[in-house]
């Protein structure tokens, strides 16, 4: 979508999130005075050239349908048979930032239209459950026409009990897609020409295994996952050669098994090792292709009702078939803890590593650190607000090149009705590198209007 805390506490991300936090609890009071003053509060915007312009020092600000959650559909949904529901919903979100392309100067304002459509069906027998579900994005942005974009993503997931000491889970997903200007391949660099974006199709496929009683001491599980991304724009790079889009395209098949062993009712321990071959399509020269190899011990706990998390401590290795490039091991973990003083405050604590493949700036691969803290509160049954920060360390080995990243979001939501809502959020970044090419701000403000059946 996964060592140390090397570089956690650095006073970069402290002084940022310090310096964020007294406007952020400013903003969540004034939010509330306005939402009593306005029951549907939104005739603050006003329009500017058919696009939803809005500016805020520093500060973006979104009306977002789910803040909180990441799940796309959250309508009551339609039932279609026994045991089967259809659900939809639409979004539309108004997007305003101060630096689209994400560069050191000579940034670019712009402005946008989104619109996402989602479709879903569910099937729950009593032995499994199925769903399929298809999203779509369209963008429309005043930059360029290269910049509009049409995404799709059709995913299926399942899984199945058909015995009580067998469960079966799986899943496959076909994503069209692309790679905004000044992200991956053409980090730093804004748009030149009227080339396309980088455009891809992703296939990806799952399938696990568990032998063992819901309710056993021990289960056993084994698994395997597929990857494959191609790329269809830029395969060739007439400014740099070596940087065509052809070098990304690869795919990555994985396989693994683990334990799981439960300590207490409210308690496990868990354990995974998996191995992954990595083969690119058109190599460099050397080669990218190789494995990656992750081995980790895993805790799950609910340690009373206003607590429950995870955490995960292992190892990495990521080699490569060409000798000229040199291994990488370290140090990977995840980390996700959840603390509800109060059914309607929800303190979330996040870290962990992981390994992303190279972007072709000369490195092997991207080893990432990332910590996170976020706070949802629900002022009533209709009104909520988030906070929070994240700080992400991008190390690229094989080269000198370490970015830091510093993030903080404030918003809300408003619920209008079952079925539709707004919600509001601020987003500022910060991308810090040692090689100040790379060194960005950027300021985003994002309206989101949401349907949901």
């Amino acid at each position: 979508m996964p060592d140390s805390f090397e570089g956690v506490g650095e006073p970069t991300c402290l002084l940022i999130v310090s310096r964020w936090l007294n406007k952020g609890i400013d903003a969540i009071f004034a939010a509330v005075k306005f939402i009593n003053r306005n029951a549907c509060g939104v005739n603050f915007i006003r329009q500017q050239g058919g696009y939803m312009r809005i500016r805020a020092l520093a500060l973006g600000i979104t009306l977002v349908s789910s803040v909180a959650s990441t799940q796309v559909l959250a309508g009551q949904g339609v039932p279609i048979g026994p045991g089967a529901r259809f659900e939809s919903s639409v979004q539309a979100h108004f997007l305003s930032t101060d630096n689209y392309y994400r560069t050191n100067g000579n940034e670019v304002d712009a402005t946008a239209f989104v619109l996402l459509p989602t479709l879903g069906i569910s099937y729950a027998p009593t032995d499994g459950l199925f769903n399929l579900l298809y999203s779509g994005e369209l963008g429309e942005v005043d930059t360029a026409s290269q910049d509009d974009y049409l995404d799709h993503r059709l995913a299926f997931t399942g899984s199945m009990r058909p015995y009580v000491k067998h469960a079966f889970d799986f899943g496959a997903a076909y994503i069209k897609g692309h790679d905004d200007i000044g992200t991956v391949r053409t980090g730093g660099q804004r748009r030149v020409d009227d080339r396309d974006m980088d455009e891809w199709n992703s296939a990806t496929g799952s399938i696990k295994y568990t032998y063992g009683a819901p309710t056993a001491k021990l289960n056993w599980f084994i698994f395997g996952n597929l990857f494959d991304r191609e790329y269809t724009t830029n395969e060739f790079d007439p400014i740099n050669p070596a940087t065509g889009t052809r070098f990304l395209s690869r795919s990555q098949n994985g396989v693994g098994t683990g334990l799981t062993y439960k300590l207490t009712p409210k308690s496990k321990l868990m354990f995974n090792v998996e191995h992954v071959e990595i083969d690119y399509d058109t190599d460099l020269d050397p080669s990218l292709d190789g494995t990656l190899d992750r081995a980790l011990l895993g805790l799950r706990w609910l340690a009373a009702a206003k607590t429950h998390g995870e955490l995960w401590i292992g190892a990495f290795s990521r080699d490569f078939d060409d000798s000229r490039r040199k291994e990488g091991t370290g140090g990977s973990w995840l980390a996700k803890v959840t603390w509800s003083p109060r059914t309607y405050s929800n303190i979330s604590l996040s870290t962990g590593q992981e390994v992303e493949e190279a972007v072709l700036r000369g490195e092997n691969f991207v080893d990432r650190r990332h910590l996170g803290l976020r706070w949802d509160y629900d002022w009533n049954v209709r009104f909520s607000t988030f906070v929070s920060g994240r700080y992400t360390r991008d190390i690229y080995e094989g080269s000198d090149r370490e970015d830091d990243l510093n993030e903080f979001s404030i918003g809300g939501r408003f619920e209008l009705s079952k079925y539709y809502s707004v919600g509001l959020i601020a987003r500022s970044v910060e991308g810090d590198s040692n090689a100040n090419f790379f060194d960005y701000d950027r300021r985003n403000l994002l309206l989101t209007l949401n349907a949901a059946y």
